[in-house]
């Protein structure tokens, strides 16, 4: 018999099913360190953001076809607004905090102006960035929408990367807002 030739009974078969029992045993633990881990974190432990319906009034089966159209909730207003086109500004020259300056800056105006507006939105392709030469700091300029109907246009001046001043102007030019220095907000 040639010295690599294997027997049909040798210990290699042993080693084969040692690794088999092995492997299964490993995969047994595994199952049951996932359906500890699942018992021991029920599904009501995570956050899940989910829309919950909202009660409307609908009409009765016994209502006449000339009734008025389902009504409506008025949705309950907002604490702040939701502000769209900030990562423009980012992409001009803000930094991210700065960026976060403008947002509470703008929150700041809503409540001001007692208006607590729900919707600002900055368009995009008005804004520009540039380098005031008499003061040494930059000014981005933009026009934005709030509550889809009011126009403003905007400015920010920024001379560091932590803060700004943020100026609102109506169509007329009229100054509206300033927000004096604002930094880190």
């Amino acid at each position: 018999m040639m010295p690599n030739e294997l027997m049909p009974n040798e210990p290699q078969n042993d080693n084969r099913a040692t690794l088999v029992v092995i492997g299964g045993g490993v995969l047994i633990v595994i199952i049951v360190l996932i359906a500890a881990w699942f018992l021991l974190h029920p599904k009501s432990s995570f956050t899940v953001i989910s829309a919950s319906p909202t009660a409307s009034a609908t009409p009765s089966p016994s209502a006449s076809a000339t009734a008025s159209p389902t009504a409506y909730p008025t949705p309950t207003p907002r604490a702040t607004p939701i502000i769209l086109g900030l990562d423009g500004m980012v992409n001009v020259g803000l930094t991210s905090v700065q960026a976060n300056d403008v947002q509470y800056a703008l929150n700041q105006y809503s409540s001001a102006s007692g208006k607590h507006l729900q919707e600002i939105d900055i368009d995009q392709n008005s804004i520009s960035a540039k380098h005031d030469q008499s003061t040494g700091g930059n000014v981005l300029s933009f026009k934005a929408t709030l509550d889809q109907t009011t126009a403003v246009t905007g400015k920010v001046n920024y001379s560091d990367l932590t803060s700004i001043e943020l100026f609102l102007y109506d169509t007329n030019g009229t100054l509206l807002y300033d927000s004096k220095t604002v930094s880190n907000k």
